[in-house]
């Protein structure tokens, strides 16, 4: 390639670079934070029998929470990929519903469409996600990607970042990961619900799953559109109960793998204990409270079962 001004080759890599190079993209390591069981939507389906593993161990023997140099960089480039779609999402006149927030000033406004103004500072003011509504029928948490209203109809809108291998087979397969479905299916009833809490938007019409290449983001998306499915969403729902109810009998339930080598187990924090002869004089015949990550006392398991 031509040059302006003559730029010189490249030399390799000397040894102990390469292996500080290699060190960091390999990089993984145990949190300081034990793992806990969190009903949120984006952890569908959850699995009874981990849950019940969970809640039957004290803290103190529960696997830290890993977290490596990919996993780092893959959610922060979703957050980034989110925040930029929903700007631009926002900026279609009249179609991109939800709440809204200015940097500058703070000054919220509450079910809009965008594009929306600051009218204290005149500052363009960016999407606020709707979070789920505290309720009974409700038991997990999550928030919403987006609310678009067009002439076809009202959809949930999810965005996935994703690798282009991965997209191209999710178009071979013609719909979308089981857990993306289960987590938007979740959301979109709860929009369908509870109207008032998402105001008024619904009912949802469909879900709208975007799953947009990294690194072409501008050039590659493959948009699946599926139904709001409420028989889907009582399952999910269902597991749920299941894994909180096994803990009043100290039962263990089955779990959502099949076998010790099922795919759906792969990053399961207690996999092996699932599988072992010695699951039963492993756990405790005591129920520990649910701890978030700052090790204080939470939110959806409000007392101890088994004292």
């Amino acid at each position: 390639m031509d040059s302006l001004f003559k730029i010189p080759r490249a030399k390799k890599l000397p040894t102990d670079v390469s292996k500080i190079f290699k060190a960091v993209r390999d990089g993984r390591r145990n949190k300081e934070v034990r793992w806990f069981s969190e009903c949120r939507a984006s952890s569908f389906p959850i699995c009874p029998r981990a849950f019940h593993i969970c809640y039957r161990l004290p803290p103190s023997e529960r696997p830290f929470k890993d977290e490596s140099f990919a996993s780092e960089v893959a959610t922060m480039m979703g957050d980034a990929l989110h925040a930029v779609l929903q700007k631009w999402f926002g900026l279609q006149e009249g179609t991109f519903f939800g709440n809204w927030k200015c940097l500058d000033c703070r000054k919220r406004r509450r079910h809009k469409y965008g594009p929306q103004r600051c009218k204290k500072c005149g500052q363009e003011m960016v999407y606020e996600e709707y979070d789920l509504p505290k309720k009974a029928k409700l038991p997990f948490s999550g928030h919403i990607d987006g609310l678009l209203r067009v002439l076809s109809g009202k959809y949930l809108i999810d965005f996935k970042g994703s690798s282009l291998e991965k997209i191209r087979a999710i178009q071979r397969e013609g719909r979308p990961y089981d857990y993306h479905y289960y987590q938007t299916n979740a959301y979109a009833n709860a929009v369908n619900m509870y109207p008032k809490h998402f105001g008024k938007f619904g009912p949802v019409d469909g879900i709208i799953i975007i799953y947009v290449d990294r690194g072409m983001a501008n050039r590659f998306w493959h948009p699946v559109l599926v139904p709001v499915d409420k028989r889907v969403f009582r399952q999910c729902v269902g597991l749920i109960h299941e894994s909180r109810e096994s803990l009043e009998t100290l039962r263990l339930p089955n779990g959502i793998c099949s076998s010790p080598r099922d795919p759906k187990g792969k990053w399961c924090p207690v996999h092996e204990l699932c599988f072992s002869r010695l699951i039963d004089a492993t756990l405790k015949d005591k129920v520990w409270k649910e701890l978030n990550s700052k090790g204080k006392k939470p939110s959806m398991m409000k007392r101890s079962l088994v004292e």
